[in-house]
Formats: structure tokens, sequence, C-alpha cells
């Protein structure tokens, strides 16, 4: 009977998987990273889109044009939270990923679908765990949750700022448990090498957010975007802040329910038994053994958000800060804060191709790892590295001619303009050494090595701007520009070392896989 479940599940989900998609163990790499980082990158160019669609209209409410507008600090700030509760969801999906891959390039479709069951397990303990830790867990020694705690924080206790911030991330926090449960859904798309459900899922994401966001910040309250003047119907309530995030709720969750629906169709769930979802420490441990390192991966990138979040203000307070030149130190803050997430998201436009190659590594490395083919490893890996070098190179020509017109579109604010416009000069020859950190961690990933990227990350995302913050302080306080060179000097070392290391590796990683018995 077990014999029998076995053998004709995998060749049931095998031929159904060549149909559906490319073939990752087979077809010429080239094609392949076009195929798969193509529809990748257009995914995430219009989940980066639909964050700046968001950023915009925080920018115009409630009234547009100011400096220290506060619902789009509100919102920059919000980008912390956001992202970890992301984090954990990027995850489990590359941490899945890694592993379904692996197993179905050798032909073990019975274990990635066991792989599927205990990684979804995972992701409804993660999800609860976080929704009550953000929203009834308090702090030790006072009074409010860890998420009220967070905006106190960042916003020097300014009680409108706190507001503000809880208002658009408490509906978010909703939806966490949703959001990390799904991605193993989408682990098992990226596993068999199908972005382009992503993709369609978040252009259709982009246009529904499109929208809903000025009907619900605005409800039945008249406004006016570049010269357009609308005026809804009364009716509508005026949401705000909260408009933005409900907005989020609704289309995401949709989205989700489509990833859902696609990811069952694959044939992959053929023969699933009940239980698969007990918890099984030797598949579980792998699952947690691949997402952890990848979420800390993510948290630290949400971290070095947050810590230059923090940075970048209180350098604009400083005396010799040209902001104060026109603002008040408060008021400087909360400009360097703005200014500083519309140019990060300008940056992470451009850093889209890399994104998607990265994605098509994880999954073309870990097919052919299973495999066996060393020869298809290293060819995906040295035209990936080429290929991101190249599209890093145009868009850094791209981001230094527009760095003062692109951030000028977001918000029209002098002050505002001059931190988006000098961090985005500096940051435009960054962009080939992202390239190289992040081709480099994507290989190592789909090799079931995660660990590279979660060390590189936190000395190029929180160590290093840290010792350059606290330089900066000593050498050159309020010089935002000498901030951004110091971290730029930090992200050219780590893209080299990233270089250097991750052959090496790879070449140990090889040996040790090869030698053990296929299955």
């Amino acid at each position: 009977m077990t014999a029998n479940a076995n053998q004709p599940a995998s060749e049931a989900v095998s031929p159904a998987a060549k149909r559906r998609g490319p073939d990752l163990t087979e077809d010429p790499i080239g094609r392949l990273l076009i195929a798969l980082a193509v529809p990748a990158g257009i995914g995430f160019f219009f989940m980066i889109a639909y964050n700046l669609v968001d950023t915009v209209w925080a920018n115009q409410y409630p009234a547009p044009g100011k400096a220290a507008n506060p619902t789009g600090a509100a919102l920059a700030r919000s980008f912390g939270p956001f992202f970890l509760m992301q984090a954990f969801s990027i995850g489990l999906m590359q941490g899945t990923t890694a592993l379904v891959a692996n197993a179905l390039g050798a032909k073990e479709h019975n274990r990635a679908r066991h792989i599927i069951a205990q990684a979804m397990i995972a992701g409804v303990l993660v999800g609860i765990t976080l929704f009550l830790i953000a929203t009834v867990i308090p702090v030790p020694g006072r009074e409010g949750t860890f998420i009220a705690f967070y905006y106190e924080l960042l916003s020097s206790g300014n009680a409108e700022a706190v507001r503000l911030g809880l208002a658009y991330i408490y509906p978010i926090v909703f939806l966490a448990p949703a959001l990390i449960v799904i991605s193993v859904f989408n682990a098992i798309l990226s596993a068999k090498g199908d972005f382009t459900t992503f993709g369609i899922v978040q252009v259709a994401a982009f246009f529904a957010n499109l929208i809903l966001d000025p009907i619900l910040v605005f409800g039945g309250t008249p406004f006016s975007l570049y010269g357009l003047n609308v005026d809804l119907p009364n009716f509508l309530p005026e949401l705000g802040v909260a408009g933005l995030a409900w907005a989020t709720v609704i289309t995401q969750l949709a989205g989700a329910v489509i990833v859902m629906i696609v990811a069952l169709r694959t044939g992959i769930f053929s023969g699933l038994k009940l239980r698969e979802f007990i918890p099984f420490w030797p598949l579980l441990s792998q699952v947690i053994g691949q997402g952890v390192p990848a979420a800390v991966n993510m948290l630290l990138i949400a971290g070095g958000f947050i810590s230059i979040q923090f940075f970048v203000p209180e350098i604009a307070k400083q005396a010799g800060s040209v902001l104060l030149e026109t603002m008040s130190p408060a008021e400087a803050g909360e400009a360097a804060v703005n200014g500083y997430m519309n140019a990060a998201r300008i940056e992470q436009l451009l850093l889209l191709p890399v994104i998607g190659l990265e994605l098509a590594l994880i999954s073309i490395v870990g097919n052919n790892l299973g495999a066996r083919k060393e020869e298809r490893i290293w060819r995906a890996y040295r035209l990936a590295m080429i290929s991101a070098l190249v599209v890093t190179i145009v868009g850094m020509i791209i981001q230094f001619a527009g760095h003062s017109l692109f951030p000028s579109w977001i918000n029209e604010s002098d002050e505002t303009l001059r931190v988006s416009s000098g961090m985005l000069s500096i940051s435009a020859f960054l962009l080939p050494a992202f390239a190289l950190v992040f081709m480099n961690s994507g290989t190592l990933q789909g090799m079931k090595r995660p660990l590279f990227a979660m060390i590189i990350n936190s000395v190029r995302l929180v160590v290093g701007p840290f010792v350059v913050y606290l330089v900066i302080l000593q050498i050159a306080p309020g010089n935002l520009f000498a901030f951004w060179v110091g971290y730029g000097a930090v992200a050219w070392g780590c893209g080299v070392f990233a270089v250097w290391y991750t052959p090496g590796r790879m070449r140990r990683v090889i040996s040790r896989e090869f030698a053990s018995p296929a299955a």
C-alpha cells in the first residue's frame, strides 16, 4: 500500500509540472532566467508601485505639499512593522521554495508535498504569535502594546504621530496570519518556476489599490491631485491614513485567494493525507532551519530601514544641518524621514530586475542541486551575476540622472526634496554593489545555505550604518551627504566580500551534497 502510494503520486505530479511551466533542470539557463525573472520583476514592480501609490496619497492628506506632512511621515514609520510582518511571510516562502525545489529536482514529489504541509503548520503558528505580540501582549514594565511602544520611540513621544501610525498599522496586523500562511502557496508556484501568477496578481492589486486609496482616504471630502479636482459621494466615510491600510487589506486578501487557487491546481497536493499536517520534526526542523534565517534576513532589511529612519532625522536635527535654515528641529526630522522613504521607494523600483533574478536563482539552483547537475548551477550563477551587473549599471545611470526629478513626483517641498535628491545621487552608485550581494545570497539560498544572507545583511544594513552614524556624529554632525557616502562604503565592502566568499562555499556545498547517497 505504501509503495503503491509513493510511486503513482510521484508520476502523477511530475508530468503535470512539466506541462505547466519550464523545466528547471533541462531548459537553457539563459531562457530560464528570463522566463522566471521577468514576471517576478514585473510583479515586484507593481508591488513597489503599489506602495508608491500609498506614499503619494499619504503626502496629499490632509493637505498636499507640506514638508513635514504628518500622514506621509506616519506611513514612512509604518514601513518597519509592516515589513516585519512581511519578513516572516517572505522568509517562510523563500525557505519553503528552496526545500520544495530541491525535492522536485530530485523527483521526490511525496516529500515535496509533506514539506508544504509542515510549512503551512509553521505559518499558522508564526502568524498567530505575531498577532498576539503586536495587539495583546503588553510591553514589560509599561502600559501599551509593543507596536504602540515602537511608534512612541520612533516619533519621540509625539502623540499625533503615534495615533496616525497606529491607525494605519492595526488593520495590517489583522492581515498578518493570512499573509504568512498564503506565502506557502506562493512557494509552491516559485519552486515550480511559476512567477507569472505572482506578477498578474500584483498588477491587478496595483490597479485595485489605485482606485481604492483615494476613495477610502478622502471619502466624500473633495480633493485634488496634480490639478485634477475630485468630489466623491458624500456618504463615503473619510478614513484618512487608515483608508490606505484597509485598501491594502482588501486587495492583498483578494490576491491571496487567487494564488491559493492556482497553487491547488498544480497537482502537487495529489495524494495529500491529513496526517501530513501533524508536526513531523525531521521535516519541520528543515522548514524552520531554512525559513528562520531567511526571515531573520528580511528582519535585518526591515531593521536597516528602521535604524536609518532613526539616524536620518537625528542627523537632520543637529547643528550644521541645512534643513535647520528654514525649519525647526522637529520639522526637519519629519521632512528627513519622509524624504528618505520617498527616495527608498524609487531606489527599490530600479532594483526590481535584480530581485527578479535573485528569485529565479533560488528556484533554478535549488532544482539543479536536487538533480545533481553541477554545471547548470555554475552556469546559472555566472550568467545571473553578469546580467545583474549590466541592469544595475543602466539603473545607476537612470537614477543619477533623475535624482532631483523623480522624488518631485511624490512630494514637492524643497526640504523633503533636498533629502531625497541627496540620497539618490549617492545610492545610484551602490546599485551594482547591491546586485553582488543579492546574486550571491540567492545562489546560496537555493543551495539550502541561508545563513550567508543573514550575516552579510546584518553588516550591510544594521552594524555598518550604526558605525557610520557614530562617526558622522563626531566628524560631520548634521551632514546627511557624508552619512550616505559612509553607507555606500559599507555596501561596496559587502558586495566585494560576497563575490570572494560565495564560489568557495558553493564548491564545498556541492561536494557535500553530491557525496550523499541519491534518493
